[in-house]
């Protein structure tokens, strides 16, 4: 078992994942193994060019996953606002925004955000997201609906918003305080989950 001190790449690592498929689907390429290998993992891969003939190896030393969970806040032009996720990652979550924004021509704003754990009681400062003042007046409660929602508090002086979630249902949501620094501001808007991720 690898040490967490240990450089280590991840097979499901992602990006380790297209960059594989991407060399095979281009180049001959030869992986290298440790005898004790038990995972499967390469520690070098030789790349040779079909046409040419040159080859190079690269090392595969570690890798590193996004794990954070984060959400897609979307702003109608209303005001009214919904959540889409969770992902794994604000990247992923900020992928989806042009995907959404061509399905529903109402969104005129959207933001990726940390998604704070509601099992723990404060909000950390890490989980505040800036957001302009004049996004932050738009915001409107959006109509209640049954399914998972999540808890957005804003700050307008500060300009920052938190996401708290996900919760089963708007009721569990609306029951939720941070014990550190109680926020007056919030909306209890509804997570919906994005059809990719179906």
């Amino acid at each position: 078992m690898t040490s967490p001190e240990t450089p280590h790449l991840n097979p499901d690592n992602r990006a380790y994942r297209r960059f594989a498929a991407l060399l095979n689907e281009h180049f001959d390429i030869a992986d290298w193994h440790r005898n004790d290998n038990t995972d499967g993992v390469p520690v070098m891969t030789t790349v040779k060019d079909l046409r040419s003939g040159d080859l190079f190896t690269l090392a595969l030393i570690d890798s590193l996953e996004e794990t954070a969970t984060a959400v897609l806040l979307a702003i109608a032009g209303d005001g009214h606002l919904t959540a889409h996720g969770p992902f794994r990652g604000q990247q992923a979550a900020d992928h989806h925004a042009p995907q959404l924004a061509l399905a529903d021509p109402d969104i005129a704003y959207t933001r990726a955000c940390a998604l704070h754990d509601p099992a723990q009681p404060d909000v950390q400062v890490a989980a505040w997201t800036p957001v302009p003042t004049t996004v932050l007046t738009m915001l409107r409660p959006t109509p209640i609906t049954a399914g998972p929602a999540v808890l957005v508090l804003f700050d307008q002086t500060e300009e920052r918003l938190a996401v708290v979630g996900p919760f089963p249902g708007h009721t569990s949501a609306d029951q939720w305080h941070d014990a550190a620094s109680p926020v007056t501001d919030r909306l209890v808007v509804p997570l919906h989950q994005p059809a990719s991720l179906h």
